[in-house]
């Protein structure tokens, strides 16, 4: 991390405070001289909504008739807004009496999301007198972050006295923020079965496990997984392969002994159990087998 920059965004998906500018673009609609579209905001009554809309659609120049927060509602020149109550979000829809196009009604929809939480933000709070405990409140609890931990970064936070709790709790959910987003389990067991495919074989020395076509999977799971790093994570799986395709080195030495013996060993032919554990690196966001251990190999009784 350190001696490149590191700036760090995490989005908290489903319970980000707006949808997004895509909710935004899918719903505008036009008809005449009305144009208009909805989002939802999570976490937010109608009240809460139109209080924080208010001041910010003022500040970016909407000049404003009414408002009334109880009732969901808010009027400016050429613009109405109002909140209904969603579920546990809050539907939110801008009605415009001049035909706004639509980067306009997008621009004042993207008024209701919290901007993200910035190093600048951290080091404004301890300049304000604001409490350690409440600042790593504020860091846990934030949907969007922007941290700079570059070296300089860190310097900078350093200079303006952040304390090293703060800073170690910076360090900490943008850490965690990017494991979250790196490593969603997004393999299912038939991309991992077209992965092994692609690779033909999987094992070291004598014993080894190797694939031909989907048919030699009898049977396959995912077991476990579980992020290593940014970049990096670890399934576990388990198979069950036709004999042909294992080399096993306890069988082999077996059939070697009965050879010795003078005695013809018989043809095995039982199902192979195979546990393996898969490393996988993104390499420019695409995922790929980088490492394979195999952990159990046996016929099965």
């Amino acid at each position: 991390m350190l001696g490149r920059t590191m700036v760090i965004a995490a989005v908290a998906g489903i319970a980000a405070s707006v949808h997004g500018a895509s909710e935004c673009a899918t719903n505008f609609r036009g008809t005449g001289s009305l144009t208009e579209t909805t989002v939802e905001v999570a976490n937010r009554t109608p009240e809460q909504v139109i209080n924080r809309l208010a001041p910010r659609l003022q500040a970016g120049g909407v000049a404003m008739k009414s408002t009334e927060p109880k009732r969901g509602l808010l009027d400016a020149v050429g613009l109405s807004v109002t909140a209904e109550a969603s579920g546990r979000a809050t539907r939110v829809t801008f009605h415009s009496s001049t035909s706004a196009d639509q980067a306009t009604l997008c621009r004042y929809a993207g008024m209701l999301a919290d901007p993200p939480l910035t190093s600048n933000d951290v080091a404004r709070f301890r300049e304000a007198s604001v409490s350690d405990e409440e600042v790593i409140r504020r860091i846990i609890a934030a949907i969007d972050i922007r941290f700079d931990l570059s070296e300089n970064g860190l310097a900078t936070l350093r200079t303006r006295k952040v304390s090293p709790k703060v800073i170690a709790a910076m360090m900490q959910r943008a850490g965690a923020a990017t494991l979250s987003a790196a490593n969603a389990d997004d393999r299912t067991p038939a991309s991992i079965r077209a992965d092994l495919l692609a690779r033909r074989e999987i094992g070291r020395d004598n014993n080894r496990a190797s694939f031909r076509s989907e048919a030699d999977f009898l049977e396959f799971a995912i077991l476990a997984t579980r992020p290593i790093a940014s970049n990096m994570r670890e399934y576990q799986i388990s198979m069950l392969l036709p004999h042909d395709n294992c080399q096993i080195a306890i069988e082999d030495m077996e059939d070697a002994a009965t050879g010795f013996a003078g005695e013809q060993p018989g043809p095995r032919t039982r199902p192979v159990r195979v546990e393996a554990i898969l490393h996988y690196t993104s390499e420019h966001g695409v995922w790929k087998i980088t490492g394979a251990d195999i952990t159990r190999l046996h016929s099965i009784p």
